[in-house]
């Protein structure tokens, strides 16, 4: 009995100590799992940018994320919004294109593009194509002239003469005469663009009626630069004035000019000064239909600049080409700027007269606003600087009196 007893208890011991290990399930072993962030979690993890000067805790960035492939745009600098440039659409096919095949080519994609549209901020900053141009007139298309590395210039053949742009710069040329715009022109997309001024104040007015002799009345001012206590500059060669070298040209300016039905006004006919303003007043009271302003030039110390320049006031819009420290503000206009279409061609066949008789480097025709004299007249009126008194070999050549009846002649060729 005692026997049984024990194994009953020892039964009933063994039955707990199997039901306490082999039925309860173990706890999990934290260490077995450590908190290790694999990449698609990495990835998983978006910040959220708290607002400026927010608190919060900080938060985990996410990794830099591959850039996709660089795709070409076309470097458009402009100191304007990108969408203030009136670019024209695609041509459609039945458009001629601007350029043959071939010259397409060789026209490389982007040129002149190195120098901001900064003075678009004082106009209306549009752009045309000089496709569309040339193709509403029905005229046949541009075609590259040269290449370089340098340049490339296109040629565009109109009925009334020959418009050369040496792309990049402010360059372009009228059968030959060097014409400054007042803007560069450019490529985009292998489309040339001009300057909606430049195309309104230059080819425009070229392609209407070229460099056209004067139709208008033949009543004139002719102006002989500075006077009396306004020398005007020295020359190199044998210390003549300017004054006197203007006086005398002007005066062989008349006597032909005179000979072709002229009525002739000259603002002095003598050594004294007439300030700018009564000159202006001047050919107001005479009734003049057109002003030609003669001066030389210098750029002393320097003496190598050289050659003869032509200039109408700027047009409104445009920055000048020279400013000599005068203030050039392009936004405000002028009584003369009332007659721009009118005096750049006149300008454009002077100045083409003076380059061809005088056979002087053509340094072009330009735009200035600093000379009173030309931009509060109410008529066509440039202005002409027959040389540099600070070069040697110029200064000589207008020293002598057959130059200074050249450079009358090639004037009064151009009005005739």
């Amino acid at each position: 009995m005692r026997t049984a007893t024990l194994a009953c208890v020892h039964f009933v011991l063994l039955l707990q100590l199997l039901i306490s290990s082999g039925c309860q399930s173990p706890k999990p072993n934290k260490k077995l799992t450590p908190n290790v962030r694999t990449p698609e979690v990495e990835q998983s993890l978006v910040t959220v940018p708290l607002p400026p000067g927010g608190g919060g805790a900080p938060t985990v960035e996410s990794p830099p994320s591959k850039p996709a492939p660089a795709t070409p745009v076309p470097p458009v600098p402009t100191s304007e919004p990108v969408a203030s440039l009136s670019v024209s659409p695609p041509v459609s096919p039945t458009t001629p294109s601007l350029l043959s095949q071939s010259s397409a080519a060789s026209l490389p994609p982007f040129i002149g593009l190195t120098s901001p549209l900064e003075r678009d901020r004082f106009s209306a900053g549009t752009w045309q194509s000089l496709n569309r141009w040339l193709s509403t007139r029905h005229w046949p298309a541009a075609e590259i002239v040269s290449t370089h590395s340098q340049s490339t210039l296109v040629n565009v053949t109109i009925p009334t003469g020959t418009f050369s742009l040496q792309l990049g710069t402010q360059r372009a040329y009228w059968n030959g005469t060097l014409v400054q715009l007042g803007f560069e022109s450019r490529v985009v997309s292998r489309d040339v663009l001009l300057h909606s001024l430049d195309v309104e104040k230059h080819l425009n007015p070229l392609a209407t009626g070229g460099a056209a002799p004067w139709s208008g009345p033949r009543i004139i001012v002719v102006d002989p630069g500075h006077g009396g206590a306004q020398p005007g500059s020295r020359s190199i060669a044998g210390n003549l004035l300017e004054k006197d070298l203007t006086l005398d040209w002007a005066l062989r300016l008349r006597a032909l000019l005179e000979g072709q039905g002229w009525e002739v006004h000259l603002t002095r006919t003598n050594d004294f000064y007439m300030p700018l303003a009564e000159r202006v007043d001047f050919s107001e009271h005479s009734g003049a239909a057109l002003f030609i302003s003669l001066h030389f030039n210098s750029s002393f110390p320097n003496q190598e600049a050289h050659g003869i320049e032509t200039y109408t006031t700027t047009p409104q819009g445009m920055n000048s080409h020279v400013t000599r420290e005068y203030a050039d503000d392009p936004t405000r206009p002028f009584p003369n700027n009332s007659y721009d279409e009118s005096s750049f061609p006149l300008a454009v066949r002077i100045h083409q007269s003076l380059i061809a008789l005088s056979g002087s480097a053509d340094r072009g025709v330009r735009h200035a606003r600093f000379m009173d004299v030309l931009r509060w007249q109410n008529r066509p009126a440039l202005l002409v600087e027959g040389g540099f008194l600070s070069n040697p070999v110029e200064a000589l050549k207008i020293a002598a009196p057959a130059y200074r009846q050249k450079l009358a002649v090639a004037i009064a060729e151009g009005l005739r």
